[in-house]
């Protein structure tokens, strides 16, 4: 029988057919990924071209590597912002044509730039170097830009190992009990039944002011009310002076 080539590991696989069942030649596992950590990658139609230069474009890429094969596509990795990160990726036709272009542009200069040219690597696969760019998802780098700042309003953590003086300490009880008379306050305007509850607890000699003229208004209006009904009431002091009558003087005849 006639030998029987290896299948591409980068090749696309096959759509299922209608009914669901896998496309014939092909099987439902997903393809394996292959290389270790000592092994070079396996050959591939796709290769990927590190260390180019920051200006060069995708439609000068493309007509650089189409002089040994036919290019089929051509990506450019570039950050957030639209900048180069000086590495692309490179699908050829066939796998022979990549084996000719990596034979022949690896550890070549693109104007001043040289790059090196490897075969491309399956996504998850274990021969994966750990990402080093800080634009690379998984680096350190990428996780150390892209962590939150903290709020610059934000108070500072307090350390629990800190040595607390006596005058901090005396400041820190008197916040705390400014805090719950806030919170107090703001309970007792929001329910009368509360603000009656702590009026009729509180000792006498911190009662309001308002409590005392209350009383005394009181007071003076049972005064008022007795002399009407009756009673003598209060000299105002605005009678006569016949009202009044010596004492000891002789008595007129």
């Amino acid at each position: 029988p006639p030998p029987v080539e290896p299948a591409d590991p980068m090749a696309r696989v096959p759509d299922a057919s209608a009914d669901g069942e896998p496309a014939p030649g092909t099987s439902a596992e997903p393809l394996p990924y292959y290389g270790e950590d000592d092994e070079p990658a396996p050959p591939s139609s796709r290769l990927c071209v590190k260390n180019i230069p920051k200006h060069l474009t995708r439609d000068r890429l493309r007509e650089h590597f189409a002089e040994r094969g036919e290019v089929t596509d051509v990506k450019i990795l570039k950050t957030s912002d639209g900048k180069s990160r000086c590495m692309a990726f490179v699908g050829f036709k066939t796998e022979a044509d990549a084996t000719k272009a990596l034979e022949y542009f690896d550890n070549t200069f693109v104007d001043t730039s040289k790059i090196a040219v490897e075969y491309a690597r399956a996504m998850k696969s274990s021969a994966l170097p750990r990402p080093w760019s800080r634009h690379s998802e998984g680096s350190s780098a990428h996780a150390k830009a892209t962590k939150p700042k903290p709020d610059a309003k934000a108070p500072p953590e307090a350390d629990p190992d800190r040595f607390i003086g006596v005058r901090e300490l005396k400041k820190m009880k008197k916040a705390k009990q400014r805090e719950y008379e806030a919170e107090l306050d703001r309970q007792i305007a929001e329910d009368p039944k509360l603000a009656e509850f702590m009026r009729l607890m509180m000792p006498r000699s911190k009662q309001k002011l308002w409590d005392n003229q209350d009383a005394g208004m009181h007071l003076d209006s049972a005064v008022v009310a007795g002399e009407d009904d009756g009673g003598a009431g209060f000299e105002d002091g605005s009678e006569s002076d016949d009202d009044y009558q010596d004492v000891g003087g002789e008595s007129e005849e």
